[in-house]
């Protein structure tokens, strides 16, 4: 997880980079996993992501954590 207090587009691209790294070092380090996952909050927007050895998958559009009601999910 990488949080950021910034909203702009360039704070949300410099805390993904981040995390990518992260993602990366893990499985470097540990040769039996298969996949990581991965979230961003810059703000009040939330990007979930999965890193495996083949690539990476990311959501096209972040959660706003602010907009979201759990007592909905019911």
């Amino acid at each position: 997880m990488e949080m950021k207090p910034g909203v702009d587009p360039k704070t949300q691209k410099q805390a993904a980079m981040q995390l990518f790294k992260y993602t990366k070092q893990v499985l470097a380090d540990q040769l039996d996993r298969r996949f990581v996952f991965g979230l961003t909050l810059c703000g009040r927007w939330l990007n979930l992501f999965l890193c495996d050895r083949s690539g990476l998958l990311s959501m096209d559009r972040p959660i706003d954590v602010h907009a979201v009601s759990f007592w909905s999910c019911r």
